[in-house]
């Protein structure tokens, strides 16, 4: 089965010792890797996805050398062909209403690539029912004036399709559901963190609830919402949604960067620019620990 492990911090925050644990499991899972990091809130996040065994990536354990607000990642174990393709590594992504959305998932949806081919916002490019589940959670998301509606709706449909579970964030807020199998999660000094199973030693990990949607916002759970049992979106008092209004965000460079000894992506975001990039740029790069994403300029 695939894992996941992801985030959502007041601010950036190290997770070298739970990332190594986390692709220390791909022996398990060696089809691919991806991760979809933010190390700034007002760009988008810097996206890697690679056909490879994670534990012998040499960028996968670059990744955690980095800091960032949030993080989803995944570590495949392919039962789609192609196994071992970029086209089908997690985490897909979309810039969507000046968001960009990163989801990660494992599990089997029956009957989600039928309407994933309706989808007017997104076209999946690989063969998996996780990306035609994100298809339709994006659009859901597009065509609804609440998005926290529009996720949870999505979900409690596709829920009883098979067995969902994911990781979804925008940088802001970090969403996970399980119905099956459980995610645990841990909540501590401005940290929330989501995994397949337990990472460290740490004794405060909490299995999520089977059928339960969960948001966290800045490193706080924000939502608890048991999808199955209610057509009802209930979120907490306290959580309300955060749009920017009004402001202008930094843009994030985007590159697709190849080296002859691997196929290797880094996605970017639809309102990038493209320039070239090298194999040799990004392990100066982060080497340099530069933050993880390259921002231009604010426009004025």
């Amino acid at each position: 089965m695939c894992q996941l492990f992801g985030f959502s911090s007041q601010k950036p925050v190290g997770f070298r010792q739970e990332w190594n644990e986390f692709i220390g499991r791909s022996n398990d899972n060696p089809h691919a890797w991806g991760a979809s990091l933010w190390p700034d809130l007002d760009a988008g996040p810097m996206t890697v996805r690679e056909p490879r065994q994670a534990n012998r990536s040499y960028a996968a354990s670059m990744i955690g050398k980095l800091k960032g607000y949030a993080l989803v990642g995944h570590i495949r174990y392919g039962t789609v062909k192609p196994l071992a393709s970029v086209v089908n590594a997690h985490p897909f992504t979309a810039f969507i209403k000046g968001e960009d959305w990163s989801l990660a998932h494992n599990g089997f949806l029956r009957d989600v690539d039928n309407d994933a081919e309706f989808s007017m916002v997104y076209v999946p490019n690989g063969t998996t029912d996780s990306e035609a589940f994100f298809a339709c959670l994006v659009d859901a998301i597009a065509a609804h004036n609440r998005k926290l509606t529009a996720i949870a709706a999505t979900t409690k449909k596709y829920a009883k399709s098979g067995k969902l579970n994911f990781l979804l964030s925008n940088g802001k807020e970090l969403y996970w559901f399980s119905n099956h199998d459980g995610l645990w999660f841990k909540e501590n000094a401005g940290v929330v963190a989501v995994a397949t199973k337990p990472l460290g030693d740490s004794q405060e990990w909490v299995q999520s609830k089977p059928g339960t949607l969960y948001a966290a916002m800045r490193g706080e759970i924000v939502l608890d919402y048991a999808v199955e049992k209610s057509a009802t979106y209930m979120p907490k008092k306290h959580y309300k949604t955060r749009e920017k209004r009004g402001r202008v965000r930094d843009i994030e460079l985007p590159f697709i960067m190849h080296s002859t000894d691997m196929d290797f992506e880094i996605t970017p975001s639809e309102d990038m620019l493209q320039p070239a990039f090298d194999w040799g740029d990004f392990k100066r790069w982060v080497e340099e620990k530069k933050s993880g994403v390259l921002v231009a300029k604010k426009l004025s």
